[in-house]
């Protein structure tokens, strides 16, 4: 039923299917409605012992449904029959971008991607942007820049932004499991544009690199990095000993192997 709304309401296939997998488990609410349905008749004892057995197996498969979920989904994009039968592809619209190279192409418009979006239009360097939030492909647009909706995991959507003839590719997804089927895809459509990733963790940055990322950014050590620095400087550390501190310390992470 949730995949059903989900493509009458012309929702991104891949978003549709995630859905349906996270809500598939029928709730604890069950429980109350099987309860009221045998005090009334409407189900004899039998019939509600295998319903509350069929409630309780949805609600213990449910999570290990959601941990492959995005494996599930993985292979979404090819389903284009039925994108092209509910029209999902319609949803916020593609826009029509004139031959680009040399570019940088920026995946996800979240607050890493609108911060790299104005930071590359402060530099004048051309750039498109791909997202799957139609609202925010919209707002990038009213801004004048290069947005295109779509499932950046999706060959033809990376296609349509030219990563192979881009001089860079930044991915700024926060789904992991997605990130590295965008570097896989990438790499299969160029051998040679840098790519640049962004990891949650550190133990995520090997794989990404192994996936054919140039280089792979985790989040838990540049935070962590800025408030060793802030408590430096706080603690009335001269600012160039604390960025030489800092700046030992990453290389320090960069030269190890992630813990596993």
């Amino acid at each position: 039923m949730v995949v059903l709304c989900g493509l009458v309401m012309r929702l991104p296939l891949r978003a549709v299917l995630l859905s349906g997998v996270a809500l598939a488990q029928v709730g604890e609410f069950s429980f109350i409605l099987g309860e009221l349905g045998g005090d009334l008749g409407l189900m004899d004892p039998r019939e509600l012992a295998v319903f509350l057995d069929a409630s309780v197996l949805t609600m213990l498969v449910t999570p290990l449904l959601m941990s492959w979920g995005p494996h599930l989904v993985a292979g979404a994009h090819r389903l284009r029959r039925l994108e092209r039968m509910f029209g999902l592809r319609d949803l916020g619209g593609h826009a029509q971008l004139e031959p680009l190279q040399g570019h940088v192409v920026v995946l996800g418009c979240g607050v890493g991607g609108q911060l790299l979006m104005g930071s590359l239009c402060s530099a004048g360097i051309p750039h498109v942007v791909v997202d799957l939030d139609p609202d925010r492909v919209r707002a990038a647009r009213a801004l004048g820049m290069r947005a295109s909706y779509g499932d950046a995991t999706s060959p033809e959507i990376l296609a349509r932004a030219r990563v192979a003839d881009a001089a860079h590719v930044a991915v700024l997804l926060n789904d992991p499991e997605a990130t590295l089927r965008v570097v896989r895809a990438v790499r299969k459509l160029s051998g040679s544009v840098p790519i640049t990733a962004r990891a949650r963790f550190l133990e995520e940055v090997a794989s990404l690199r192994g996936s054919g990322a140039t280089h792979a950014v985790a989040q838990e050590v540049e935070a962590s990095l800025e408030l060793v620095e802030h408590v430096l400087v706080s603690s009335q550390v001269p600012l160039e000993r604390a960025d030489a501190i800092v700046s030992a310390a990453r290389e320090s992470l960069s030269a190890r192997p992630p813990p596993r």
